[in-house]
């Protein structure tokens, strides 16, 4: 996905398909360049497209809260969405809990505080206009894993719900949220990412060599050893002699044929090969992709395979 700072959020769903997601984007038009990854790992430009963030003239007639009670585990989150009706309306939602002890919440996400089982308080969701809507909140004990779950954008009941907390709890951690309580399911990969994952996941084991081919590979970089490792080990090469292009993103092709050749399956593998090795080990189960060099790969997809084939060793 394409983001900075209030501009939409466009995210590549196919190879065809974009979504385009501009409710917290400020008005103003905003363009964006759509590119590719060959089957070289060469980055390519597709053209060019605008996106224009206009004020809904849709007034809105009813709000409603996702949820209007959840049970909260001691230190987690929970994501509530304000709808308006009808379809396309537009207005400034404010939230406000009844008891700052117990829960606290901020543009919908709501966190707890409390530490006592059974503790309730209220969220309230209200426009200008005077629409309102409430949730109750009830603290429970955490969940069975006793781990907490940090991103409201990470539910129980997600195929990669139990992916993404063992990639950020394993030791050494293999990712981390893009900020505090999100994680980025949906956000595509970078080869620099992509290689630190892999490398992390494998205990980070140190390079043996010290020579570094690659002018966009700097000593500071945190895919630094990733990258010397992972081109030692022969799981990818720079996109030329001299250049990595850890910026560029990956489709679901170059993880699973660098997955396959991290954990030796195959030593070529693209992406045919490593695709039939993929589906054999159901490694694409309830993700609904397929391996193919023109389906950008996902955060929450990367850490599902690596889960599987890796985390429950």
């Amino acid at each position: 996905p394409v983001s900075d700072g209030n501009k939409p959020v466009v995210e590549v769903t196919s190879y065809r398909n974009l979504q385009v997601d501009a409710t917290k984007a400020d008005l103003g038009t905003y363009v964006y360049e759509i590119k590719y990854i060959d089957r070289n790992g060469v980055e390519q430009s597709m053209g060019y497209f605008k996106v224009t963030v206009e004020k809904s003239e849709i007034v809105p007639e009813e709000l409603k809260l996702s949820s209007n009670a959840i049970m909260l585990p001691v230190g987690d989150f929970h994501r509530l969405e304000a709808i308006l009706s009808p379809v396309g309306a537009g207005a400034n939602v404010t939230w406000e809990t009844s008891d700052s002890n117990v829960a606290v919440v901020n543009n919908g996400a709501v966190a707890a505080r409390s530490t006592k089982v059974g503790d309730t308080c209220v969220i309230t969701a209200k426009t200008e206009g005077g629409l309102s809507d409430t949730c109750t909140v009830t603290i429970t004990e955490k969940t069975d894993s006793g781990l907490i779950n940090p991103f409201v954008d990470v539910k129980e009941g997600d195929y990669f719900y139990d992916a993404v907390l063992w990639a950020y709890y394993a030791k050494p951690q293999v990712t981390k949220g893009i900020d505090e309580t999100h994680f980025g399911p949906q956000s595509t990969v970078t080869r620099g990412q992509t290689v630190t994952f892999l490398w992390r996941a494998m205990g980070e084991p140190e390079p043996k060599t010290k020579t570094n081919p690659f002018v966009d590979v700097k000593t500071d970089d945190y895919y630094y050893k990733a990258v010397l490792w992972a081109v030692e080990e022969g799981i990818t090469k720079g996109t030329d002699d001299t250049h990595f292009s850890p910026d560029q993103t990956c489709s679901t092709a170059h993880i699973i044929t660098f997955l396959y050749r991290t954990l030796g399956v195959g030593k070529d593998g693209w992406y045919e090969e490593a695709g039939t090795w993929a589906v054999q080990e159901t490694l694409l189960k309830d993700t609904g992709r397929k391996v193919s060099p023109d389906v950008n790969c996902p955060r929450c997809d990367v850490v599902v395979f690596l889960y599987r084939t890796v985390g429950k060793k």
